[in-house]
């Protein structure tokens, strides 16, 4: 396993399927993302109470507060939050109702780690062009951290 010496950007995943969360936390680590894992959305905007992100993957599927209404919170409380919804269900419906809660992306299940990394990736450049880049407005910088609320 080689080390990473740069952080891409911050993230935070909403999934309530642990295996889903904790596969994905390591994957999109390794890839350099500052990684912080939720199961649900009470928790989603705790966290985003706590700290700032750059990117939220949220899943439609929640426990409680579904996707997008924790995307909708999460967005009036840190407008510049790149937010992406993760959903078996993509229909018209979901999709129109996303682009309304400022969700840039609707992203169809299975994942495709590759596409999904591009997305994550293309995000944080929009982002750094706006000069809304948390990860650089932080002292000290990070290590690539991956963390987990269960």
């Amino acid at each position: 396993m080689s080390m990473i010496s740069f952080v891409l950007g911050r993230l935070l995943i909403v999934e309530d399927d642990l295996n889903a969360l904790t596969g994905l936390r390591e994957l999109l680590g390794e890839e350099g993302f500052f990684v912080r894992g939720v199961v649900n959305g009470r928790q989603a905007i705790e966290a985003v109470k706590q700290e700032p992100f750059d990117i939220v993957l949220c899943d439609y599927s929640l426990p409680g507060l579904d996707g997008l209404q924790v995307c909708r919170e999460l967005k009036r409380m840190q407008p510049h939050l790149a937010l992406f919804l993760v959903t078996a269900y993509r229909n018209l419906e979901v999709i129109n109702a996303a682009r309304q809660c400022g969700i840039e992306k609707v992203i169809a299940k299975p994942l495709v780690i590759a596409e999904l990394f591009d997305t994550l990736t293309a995000a944080v450049a929009r982002l750094r062009e706006k000069g809304q880049y948390n990860l650089a407005k932080k002292e000290g910088g990070f290590s690539a951290a991956i963390s987990i609320c269960a």
